[in-house]
């Protein structure tokens, strides 16, 4: 590639300058910059929140032990996030970079501006991903460019610069590459991957590029974001913070973590396994900061044996920024296939059908090409066709509608956390049977729910749940819960006073979700190595709950929620959607995803103690219910959990030297306990 010519990772429009904003000493911020939905949140003093990993580069890089090895493993799956200290970057030139920087940013305007992105260019000064003047905005200013490899670097932005910061940036891209190298083979070795595998995806003209962000004091810091919460779509991404203004978060557990400043760190974050990051300003300091972003070389031309790499590599990002590596990704073979089989027939389709599905003008969605920029560029021998589909609020509806059927439900099938559960082995009469009595229930008179009624500290009956205050903001739903097993413990006046019918079906249903739940259970226990004895032990005569959901029509639909976001406090649950409306939703990347209902197909979904037991393994997922403002939707959720005289805790079997404990140990009724409470 010629110098200079480096692909473009998108536009911005351009904004004020938010550093000169600041200068005029405002009394509030501008309405652009305020947001309605930021996440504030404050904590007690005696909280202890929980502290972003520091590992050691010197111990990590020690072959002789692996204990440092396995704290960053452990902070790569339970974080995506860890500081990194002892990681041989000279300290002067940290020092001679953060001072770069602030005088780079001191620079009059008119110097800035020469460095200003051009238009449909995201390098350069400005600000990033600003698509329409209705945008809120960041209150940041940033530098943006490639650094690595040399030929990628534009003309007028990186050999332009102040000869100081030019020289100091320069050193620090090439120590910057060689420290993400290390980490990078040492995830090789946690990850049980060749070192060579790594070097060929990175390694060979992989793309570096720079970030450095200017946050300047804002009136209103309660009402703004400084970078609002994102994920980074990367390999590696390295930051230093320049300053001792604290600003970076990340979200963990439900929680936003501040990371604190330290002198000598990094801060590093793995790309595709982040939860979630986000940056806050402060009302007094400015912040400055510089991320380093690794991306995956996509060429890997010295790869020989293409069919395996191609096996492995899935492009994510249109701008070729970077791969998700798909190893034992746990996607059901059938589901594979079905997905297959149906996509080779949307490419046989004739001409005339595929007309219909043909891109419009400035989009990659439907069938033509990518990137195609001038009546004389060289065209790929390949035809295309893409498609948003788990992004409801950006999906092309009309697009997706057009595809033929078996298509569309094929093409997202599977979430982290929940998964589809086909031939499951529950009897369809029972499930229809199960469905018509759970409809009959919700269409009693109001004078036979009230017999039915929840008792004091009792969810079981009709009622609500997790209700503790009178100014509480309530779901849009009703429910009717009951204990169904062990049968000690069920609330027998509670099962008498139902129908006949129902409690006979309730029986059957309970039964054979109950046998279900124990087959997926001990599957999970192979998946994990976990002794399968000690799995039947726990789960042997262990809980389980029903509760049977009705939510109604709602005027305003977008003003209410049917259930709140949650996880499930169970090891399974396992739901049947007893009719044809959306209405579950999960937390994906910060995206709610709907989970389109299939007939006679049950969701299961891992609950808060597969978690544990899993040793964080298996990461619970939120997830939450929205409402219809036509349509009622009903639905029957199986809690099933461990027995409750067991000890809950990481599975003896699945925890080692290399594997340590992240979870303490509680019997499981009082973990329930605890919970509830």
């Amino acid at each position: 590639m010629e110098e200079g010519k480096s692909r473009k990772l998108g536009g911005s429009l351009k904004v004020p300058n938010v550093q000169e904003l600041a200068k005029q000493q405002l009394a509030a911020v501008p309405p652009r910059y305020i947001r309605d939905d930021i996440e504030n949140q404050s904590y007690s003093s005696i909280v202890i929140l929980p502290q972003v990993p520091v590992i050691d580069t010197k111990k990590l890089l020690d072959i002789d032990d692996d204990s440092e090895l396995e704290r960053l493993h452990l902070a790569c799956k339970e974080w995506g996030f860890f500081q990194l200290v002892n990681h041989g970057v000279n300290s002067s030139l940290m020092k001679k970079v953060k001072s770069e920087i602030r005088a780079f940013f001191d620079l009059p305007m008119e110097e800035k501006k020469k460095f200003e992105q051009e238009e449909g260019d995201l390098e350069g000064y400005g600000q990033a991903f600003v698509v329409s003047e209705e945008q809120k905005l960041d209150w940041a200013d940033i530098l943006y460019m490639i650094t690595l490899p040399t030929h990628l670097r534009k003309p007028h932005l990186f050999p332009k610069l102040p000869v100081s910061l030019r020289d100091a940036l320069e050193q620090y891209s090439t120590a910057l590459k060689e420290l993400a190298m290390k980490i990078l083979y040492v995830m090789a070795r946690a990850l049980g991957m060749k070192a060579e595998d790594m070097n060929v995806l990175f390694e060979e003209d992989g793309t570096q590029m720079m970030r450095i962000n200017y946050y300047p004091p804002c009136p209103q810091p309660e009402r703004v974001m400084g970078l609002c919460h994102h994920t980074d779509s990367v390999g590696l991404t390295i930051l230093l913070q320049v300053n001792e203004t604290e600003g970076l978060q990340i979200k963990k557990d439900g929680a936003w973590i501040p990371v604190p400043y330290r002198p000598d760190a990094f801060v590093v974050n793995i790309g595709d396994i982040l939860e979630d990051a986000n940056d806050v300003n402060s009302e007094v300091s400015e912040r400055k900061s510089t991320l380093q972003h690794v991306h995956l070389n996509l060429e890997c031309p010295n790869c020989e044996d293409g069919d395996r790499v191609n096996s492995q590599i899935e492009l994510l990002n249109s701008s070729g920024g970077y791969v998700n590596l798909v190893i034992n990704h746990g996607v059901t073979p059938s589901i594979l296939e079905d997905f297959k089989r149906e996509v080779i027939d949307l490419f046989k389709l004739p001409i005339e059908e595929k007309k219909k599905l043909w891109q419009q003008k400035d989009s990659f969605e439907g069938f033509g090409h990518m990137f195609v920029v001038s009546e004389k560029q060289k065209l790929d021998w390949s035809d295309m066709f893409g498609i948003i589909t788990l992004s409801p609020h950006i999906r092309k509806v009309n697009l997706f509608q057009k595809l033929p059927s078996k298509l569309r439900c094929s093409s997202s099938y599977s979430l982290s956390g929940h998964a589809y559960c086909y031939n499951h082995g529950v009897t369809p009469s029972i499930l229809e049977d199960f469905k018509r009595e759970v409809i009959g229930l919700f269409k009693f008179p109001m004078e036979e729910k009230k017999k039915l009624r929840q008792q004091e500290d009792s969810f079981e009956g009709f009622g609500n749940s997790f209700i503790v205050s009178e100014e509480q903001k309530l779901d849009w739903n009703d429910m009717f819960g009951i204990m169904t097993l062990p049968l000690r413990i069920r609330k027998v006046d509670l099962f008498q006073k139902l129908p006949s019918n129902l409690r006979g079906i309730i029986e059957a249903y309970s039964n054979e979700i109950k046998s279900l739940a124990m087959i997926i259970i001990c599957q999970l226990a192979k998946a994990l190595r976990i002794d399968e004895i000690e799995m039947r032990e726990l789960f042997t005569d262990g809980m389980q709950s029903i509760r049977m959901n009705y939510y109604p029509p709602c005027p305003v639909p977008h003003k209410t929620i049917g259930f709140s976001p949650h996880s499930d406090a169970d090891a399974l649950t396992i739901l049947f959607q007893l009719d044809e409306t959306e209405g579950l939703q999960v937390r994906k990347d910060d995206i709610w995803v709907p989970i389109n209902p299939l007939p006679n197909a049950l969701i299961v979904n891992i609950g808060d103690m597969m978690e544990i037991v899993s040793n964080g393994v298996y990461k619970i997922i939120e997830h939450r219910a929205i409402v219809n403002s036509n349509k009622e939707r009903l639905s029957v959720a199986t809690f099933s959990t461990f027995n409750l005289d067991s000890e809950l805790g990481p599975a003896h079997s699945l925890i080692g030297l290399n594997n340590p404990p992240i979870f303490r140990r509680v019997v499981v009724q009082k973990y329930l306990q605890d919970f509830f409470a």
